[in-house]
């Protein structure tokens, strides 16, 4: 099985996903999907958990997907590595009907979302749009909390400095329109029928309680 895909060259702008999975036909479904969903991604694929830790080390990823049964290796190391290694990178967990057990621990160590399989392709694609904007949410209020601080910082330095501040005062504001317009682009997309709130927390809380409406499903479903 080949343990690397990529959907499109190389680039910064390019959102990042890496998939680990033993499963090729939940990957290849996967793929699929987003490919379907006009995203432009580039993928890793790791077909075991050893594989995929060796993955996170390297270049930051947007997003997680992961097998339930590769996740809960080990009390769920690898969802553990994920958040150490990459705070912004959402984990997402794919389950069966015989995993619900498996998917709801993965939930309640932190697991950001669920994909249940089979997989439905307008649900999954919800999911990994919820995720990515997640992600570009979340890096966007990082850098002006980033900002802030460097500001005060200058500011404590240098306080007669009347043109950094008003340069800072310029680079917020286009970093406040910047989070806004990602708020604005989630709802467009509808990715959920509630209505999400400008923080990310907020939004981190929608996709918990998606991912437990999900996971009532599977436990209704027979075995």
């Amino acid at each position: 099985m080949t343990e690397h895909f990529s959907s499109a060259p190389s680039s910064p702008h390019i959102p990042r996903i890496l998939i680990a999975e033993n499963n090729f036909d939940i990957f290849e479904s996967l793929v699929n999907t987003i490919k379907g969903g006009q995203l432009h991604c580039d993928f890793d694929l790791c077909t075991s958990r050893d594989h995929a830790l060796r993955k996170l080390i390297g270049p930051p990823y947007h997003l997680i997907i992961s097998g339930v049964h590769l996740a809960e290796m080990d009390d769920f190391f690898l969802l553990k590595q994920t958040k150490d290694l990459h705070t912004q990178a959402p984990f997402v967990v794919t389950a069966g009907t015989s995993d619900k057990e498996s998917a709801r621990h993965a939930l309640s160590k932190g697991a950001f979302h669920l994909i249940r399989h089979p997989l439905d392709p307008e649900e999954t694609a919800s999911t990994i749009w919820l995720a990515l904007w997640h992600n570009k949410l979340i890096a966007l209020l990082a850098s002006q909390e980033k900002a802030v601080e460097k500001y005060h910082q200058h500011m404590a330095a240098y306080p007669a400095d009347k043109k950094m501040e008003e340069r800072f005062n310029k680079v917020l504001s286009y970093v406040q329109k910047t989070v806004l317009v990602a708020e604005e682009s989630m709802q467009r997309i509808e990715i959920s029928n509630a209505c999400f709130a400008d923080v990310a927390q907020m939004v981190e809380k929608q996709a918990l309680e998606q991912a437990f409406q999900r996971l009532s499903v599977l436990s209704a479903s027979p075995l």
